[in-house]
Parts: C-alpha cells; structure tokens; sequence
C-alpha cells in the first residue's frame, strides 16, 4: 500500500497526472511496523523512516555492500545494466526491444536514488536488479 501512498502524494504535487503501480504480485505481502522502540532494529531505523518499500533504505547499505564486498563501481554498475538490457531486447515485449543501450546513456540517465541510475531498476522484476 505504500506505493499507493506515493502515488497519490505525487499526483497531489502535481509530479504527475498518471501514476503506474508496478508491485502487484507484492502487494499481499504486508511490511510490519516495529511497535516497540526498545527493539535494536527500532531504535537505529524506525526514527529515520527506514521501513517499507526497498527504494526508500536500499540506497543507504547498497554504497557499504557495493563498495567493501563487490568492489562495485560506476563502470560495472552500467556494464551490468547495459546486459541485461541486451538481453532482453530480442524479446519484442520489452520496452527496450531491438534498441541497444550505450554506455552514455546509462550514465546520462536520471538518478533514480543514488547510486543508481534509471536503468538499474527493472519494472518487470519490481527492482530486483537494486
């Protein structure tokens, strides 16, 4: 339901008029609220809003997991971007068929939260690729 929330907020600042929800296969799936400010987890993210959807906390432990475990970098984040994109583009369903994507491109993509692109984020998959 959170992304209807968002949703309605956007069209409500006049972001957008339409808005699509892409998490239907989720939305039977409930986020629980931490109740009890005692708890280790709701003492260091509940007070900063890090609950619900993946977008709003991922940004903040992806740069740590990227960085120390992955060794991740912008030029492999847009190497992997660029393969999936290639892919998929066979598949005459996907919104990027038969168009391949450039290396530029990615990266003049908009960010979508930091450090990622638009391109890193899969609809179809509800942003399994982050």
């Amino acid at each position: 339901m959170i992304h209807v929330g968002h949703a309605i907020a956007a069209i409500r600042a006049g972001y957008c008029e339409v808005a699509l929800i892409t998490t239907a296969r989720q939305a039977v799936r409930q986020v629980s609220v931490p109740g009890d400010g005692n708890l280790p987890f709701s003492q260091y993210e509940a007070p900063y809003g890090i609950i619900g959807a993946p977008i709003n906390y991922f940004p903040l432990l992806a740069p740590v997991h990227a960085l120390l475990r992955r060794r991740q970098n912008p030029t492999r984040n847009g190497r992997d971007s660029r393969g999936y994109s290639q892919m998929g583009q066979p598949n005459p369903k996907t919104l990027m068929y038969d168009t391949p994507m450039s290396f530029d491109e990615y990266h003049d993509s908009r960010w979508v939260s930091w450090p990622f692109h638009l391109f890193d984020c899969c609809l179809v998959t509800d942003s399994e690729q982050l």
